[in-house]
This record gives structure tokens, sequence and C-alpha cells, in this order.
């Protein structure tokens, strides 16, 4: 059961940012929702620029695939926070459709680990 999760496709792409240029943002409504649409944008190019990687994991067999997410999705949201990682996976779950991870790198390797333990374990016989 082992050689299905060790037969995995692995490959890390680093995510570079340029910090040039400007791009205008116009945000119209309440003052007060003007400011939570600022603060949320503000959040999201902060946690963009803290990750500088994304990993595509590709399992061999799409099937164990749920071992990756867990009974309603404990599995991969105890993964995402172990490794502070965003984690898609597919959800029809085509044969070559990879698991897209986005983190830092150290981030991005653990979550690989994690998920091909998850896998491991998902496929061991039940005693």
């Amino acid at each position: 059961a082992d050689a299905a999760a060790d037969a995995h496709s692995w490959k890390v792409v680093k995510t570079i940012s340029t910090e040039e240029g400007d791009i205008p943002w116009v945000l119209r409504g309440t003052p007060e929702n003007v400011q939570k649409a600022k603060d949320l944008i503000q959040n999201a190019l902060e946690q963009a620029k803290k990750t500088d990687a994304t990993g595509y994991l590709i399992l061999p067999d799409p099937k164990t695939y749920r071992h990756v997410i867990g009974p309603n999705g404990s599995k991969v949201n105890a993964i995402r926070q172990q490794s502070n990682c965003r984690i898609q996976v597919p959800r029809d779950q085509a044969r070559d459709e990879a698991i897209e991870i986005v983190g830092t790198q150290a981030g991005v390797e653990k979550a690989k680990e994690l998920i091909l333990a998850a896998v491991r374990e998902g496929q061991r016989p039940r005693e």
C-alpha cells in the first residue's frame, strides 16, 4: 500500500513578486465598509508577501485524495494548520490533477510530507 503514496509526482515553483508599479483601487461604499475592504486587501497583500513557493503534488491514484481531506475536511484542515499553507485538493479527482500547496518553501515541503503520511495511514488495512 505504501507504493501508491511513494509513486507521486512533486514539483515546486518559486513565486517571485516584483514590488514594482502601482495599481490604483477605487473602493466605494459606506466609510466602515470601505475600511473593511481596505483592511481585507491589506491583509491579503501581507499574506501574499509571505508565500514564496507553490507545490504541485500528483498522487498516482486519485481515489486516495479522500485520505488527504479526511472526515468533513478535518485532515486537510489539520495539515493546513501544521504547515501554514493554503491547500487545494481537486474535487473531481481526475487523473493527473494536482493538489496545490501555497506557502513558504519550508511549509510547502512540510505539507507534502503530511499529505503523503495521511495517504499511507489511510491505506493501511483496518485491524
